[in-house]
């Protein structure tokens, strides 16, 4: 368990979930017609994904310009 948190592999753990609960996001609307749309719910998700990012290149000690490209991809 520590190595996930010491590679930043947990990171990517995490950016799975919120891809899967994008997905579930969308099939349950499209399926029932309630809950929030896609469209309400993808800039939340994107957000969290791309701070997860920016997270993993902090732990994997990656170049500061990869990290700050995810925290402000959409400014």
């Amino acid at each position: 368990m520590a190595d996930l948190f010491a590679s930043g592999r947990i990171s990517d753990l995490i950016i799975l979930v919120v891809f899967v609960e994008a997905l579930l996001i969308w099939f349950y609307n499209r399926r029932t017609g309630r809950g929030p749309t896609f469209a309400a719910v993808v800039p939340t998700l994107t957000s969290g994904a791309l701070l997860m990012l920016a997270l993993r290149a902090a732990i994997a000690d990656l170049s500061w310009g990869f990290g700050s490209r995810c925290r402000y991809s959409f400014r």
